[in-house]
This record gives C-alpha cells, structure tokens and sequence, in this order.
C-alpha cells in the first residue's frame, strides 16, 4: 500500500482515495457553498416576486440530493458525479437567476414543467449513482508507471507531463504541413487529450511543488493559442481547466489568480468569435477557418482587434452589414450562433415540441447511430459524423434544416436528448438513472487507482470527458470517450515502458531549477 504521506513530499504515489482524504475539508467547504448558494438564490428570487421562484426552487432542491448522497458516502474516489452536476445545476439555474430575455421567448406555463422534468432527472442522478457504486468492485492498479519503485512524485508528474504536452504539440502542427484527410479528426482528437493530460499533470506537479515551472506554462501558452485556430474556444479552455484541476489536486486549494486570468481571457475571445467565423468560415463547407502557421499571429492580431470593436462598441459597420446580410440571407433561422440556446432554454424548447406542438418521439433513434461511430472514418468512409445524434434532434423537432446542420452546432445536451427520445418523464429518469449509476461505478472503480498508472491516465481522462459532456449528446460524447480511452491505454502503456524501473535517482535532481 502506498504511504499516505507521499503527498506530502517524501516522494511515491497515490491512489485517488488518498487524495480525496486529503482534500476532504475542501469537498466539504464546496458542498457547504454549493448549498448556501442554492438557499440565498431562492430567497431572493421569492423577495422579488419573481415568477421563476418556484421552479427555481424545484430545480435547486433537487441538484442537492445527489450531492449531500455523494457526501455522506465516507470512501469517494474521483467526483465525477458531483462535477457533472455542478456543472449542470450552474447551466440550467443561471437562466432564471438572472431572469434571461430568452426565456420570454417560451409560454410562462411551459417553466414548470421543464423545471419538474430537470428536477427528475436530478432526483434520478442521485439513485443511480447510490446504486452504481454500490455494484463496482474497487481493486488497486495493475499496470503501475513505477512499478514496486518511489520517487517523488512531483517530479514524474512533470516529466510525463511534459512529454504529453510536446506530443500534444506536435501533433497540432503536424496538419499544417501535412493533408492527414479522413486521420485529421482523430488525430485532433488524440492529440487534444495528450495535451490535456500533460496539461493537468504538470499543474499538479506545480501544485506539489509550490513552484512554477516556465517551460510548462511557455507549452501551454502555444498549445492553447494553436487549438484554437478554428475560432472553436471550448477545446483550448479545456486545456487551461485541466491545468487548473492539476494545481488545485496538487496544492490543496483553488488557483484562484489562474481562474481569474483563464476566465477574463476567454470571455475577452468570446467577444470577437462570431465576428471571425463569419469572416472565416461563410465561404467554407467545413469550419475549418483554414489559417497557416505562418498566417497565425495576424489572425490572432485580428481577432484581438475585433474583440476591442466589440467591448468598445466600435465594431467595424461593414462587417455588420455583413453579419445582418447573412442572417437575411438564412431566413433568419433559429440557431446562429448569436442565438444559440442555453442548457435550461433545450429543455425548455424539447418540452415546448413534445407538449404543445405534438412532436413524435424518436424512441432511441439518436442512440443506435452510436456503435458505427466507434470505427474509425479510414475504415468506414462513409460513416456519420460525430454530431449525427445532434443533427437528428435538431431537424426532426424543427429546429434546423438538413443544409444548416453542417454549418452551424447547436448543443442539446443529453436531458434534452433523452426527453427527445423517450418523453418528458421517462426520459429524465431513465437517463438520469444511466447517469448516475455509470458515474457511481466509475467512481468506486478509481478509489484504489495509483495516480501514476495506465489505469490512472484512464480515470483522468474520463474526468477531462466529464468537464466537456454538458452540452453534448450521448453520439458526440461517447464517440470522444472513446477515442480517449484508445489514447489513455495506447499512451499510458507507452510510458509505463519508457519510466518504469526508473529510480529514485531522479530526486537528486529538478526540474523546476
């Protein structure tokens, strides 16, 4: 058994039980808040009369039972069920609290029912997690990166981290010299998660060693401003996040200052993406703004300059005409990305096609396009997309046409999804339920898992897939996970062979000098 005080600098490795021990005051501190946050928030939206009250307060209630379930359960591993909900609670509460105009786009008596439907699937999350958890087994990892060795673990996390990071790195360069055709979206794919592997393993190196390590953040830096080329800034942030969860597992507190930096600059592109995607992806079937790397800093010069014109209210005109033309031009149809619909706002709008407008079901038609999606796209060329669940969902219940669905993402999420195929009730419980359980025994499977083992690099990266699966559907998402789960076994067996044996040498020297 590892030594539980290898956290605390004596060198070695942990299982994430260890460091869910270690970070108890904290769970308990976010719950706590979490909880405070939900009281003080429909207290004042019922001292302001305000007609969101009661669902808020349904929706509120309910994101706490399975978070004080998670709580009380005494032996935790990684909190991918508490993530996910968090998460979620923040996207469907958020349009209410904030009395959002969107929603005035909706019948008022449409609300409460969308808020009982999310109330459920909730209420489901918490049941299948108890249960899930209670069915997995929990055994130690096999394939450890050190094998029976110790070293301080500071040190192994960086050097594995950067070597992911270089990885990442080379693979995002590699299809700006060479055409990888049907290989380029797995190969993004792959190369994303190598990157935000390393990522998170380098922060949790800084975080132990209460050091800042300049060539990781310089890494960092050029992978985060190479992702997001193709104005798609979800993938880069995911990168930062990752960082983010390293330096607070390593640290034992939250990086408040690199929160504060990594949301000030994402909010700041935010501002100017739409312009750049109208520039550069109009004139294109894919959006793919088509950018060379040598062409790079002027796009980012441009991209800077249209997001000043934004904040400052001094947008080039042209380009609104151009932006107003192009709206024209699409009949002005629901799902350009200045419209694009929040979590709550998909539920909402799912509940307002199947009980007032009387929309069939799909009865599981968005999930039987998953297992040909599992092959890779050079064995089967003509297989669909990622986002086919998607675009399902969004042609059959009116909300674009078969032309618009290549162009233009609209993000359901899988509530939404899942009321889609199986109605208002049944589908919140039933997903909910698969949720949960599938989170529960995740869960409990890690609890033994050695940081530094293959299995490890598996359970981080099904944590990193936990972060992004909000919005997503069960095709997109589960066609992602598993391309994660290829790269975490490929890769991490590649570097159980490349570090393991190798000893404790490396303590006598750092990488952070």
């Amino acid at each position: 058994m590892v030594n539980p005080q290898a956290h605390e600098g004596e060198g070695g490795v942990l299982t994430f039980g260890e460091i869910m021990r270690i970070m108890n005051p904290f769970v308990i501190a976010l719950v706590g808040l979490w909880t405070t946050l939900m009281v003080i928030t429909t207290g004042k939206l019922f001292y302001d009369g305000s007609g969101y009250a009661g669902p808020y307060l349904l929706m509120a209630f309910s994101t706490l039972i399975p978070i004080w379930i998670w709580k009380n359960q005494p032996q935790k591993g990684i909190p991918y069920m508490m993530v996910l909900v968090l998460f979620l609670g923040v996207f469907y509460l958020t349009p209410l609290v904030a009395s959002n105009e969107a929603l005035l786009k909706f019948s008022p008596e449409l609300i409460p029912t969308a808020a009982l439907a999310v109330a459920l699937f909730f209420a489901a999350i918490g049941m299948g997690w108890k249960y899930g958890f209670s069915k997995a087994a929990s055994e130690p990892s096999r394939w450890k990166i050190l094998g029976e060795q110790s070293e301080e673990a500071s040190l192994l996390a960086m050097r594995i981290g950067l070597v992911l990071l270089f990885a990442g790195l080379v693979g995002q360069i590699i299809p700006f010299v060479i055409n990888l055709g049907s290989f380029y979206p797995v190969a993004r794919a792959l190369t994303g998660l190598a990157a935000s592997l390393g990522s998170l393993l380098g922060g949790y190196s800084d975080g132990m060693a209460k050091r800042t390590t300049p060539i990781f953040w310089f890494l960092m830096a050029i992978i985060f401003l190479i992702i997001i080329r193709d104005v798609l800034i979800s993938a880069a942030a995911q990168v930062i996040l990752a960082a983010i969860i390293g330096l607070m597992l390593g640290s034992r507190k939250v990086p408040w200052k690199l929160l504060m930096i990594t949301f000030a600059v994402v909010s700041f592109l935010n501002l100017g993406k739409f312009i750049m995607r109208d520039r550069y992806w109009n004139h294109r079937d894919t959006n793919n703004t088509g950018v060379t790397l040598m062409g790079l800093p002027a796009f980012y010069g441009e991209w800077i300059l249209c997001s000043v014109g934004e904040l400052t209210g001094t947008s080039d005109q042209s380009m609104m005409a151009i932006r107003l033309n192009d709206k024209i031009n699409k009949n002005k149809k629901e799902g350009d990305f200045s419209d694009r619909m929040n979590s709550f706002e998909n539920v909402l709008f799912i509940t307002r096609q199947l009980e007032g407008n009387n929309y069939p079901l799909l009865y599981g038609a968005t999930y039987t396009l998953i297992p040909p999606l599992l092959l890779p796209r050079f064995l089967v060329p003509n297989k669909p997309r990622s986002h086919a669940g998607q675009d399902l969902l969004n042609i059959h219940f009116g909300r674009q046409r078969a032309v618009d669905v290549e162009r233009t993402f609209i993000a359901w999420g899988f509530l939404p999804e899942g009321m889609g195929n199986f109605g208002l009730w049944l589908g919140p419980l039933i997903v909910g339920l698969v949720i949960g359980a599938l989170t529960g025994w995740l869960e409990r499977w890690s609890i033994r898992k050695e940081f530094f083992s293959v299995e490890g690099f598996l359970a981080l990266g099904l944590l990193l897939q936990d972060l992004i699966a909000y919005e997503m559907v069960a095709s997109l998402w589960i066609t992602s996970t598993f391309q994660m789960i290829v790269v975490c076994l490929v890769g991490g067996f590649a570097i159980k062979n490349v570090f393991a044996g190798i000893g404790p040498a490396i303590s006598h020297s750092s990488i952070h000098d």
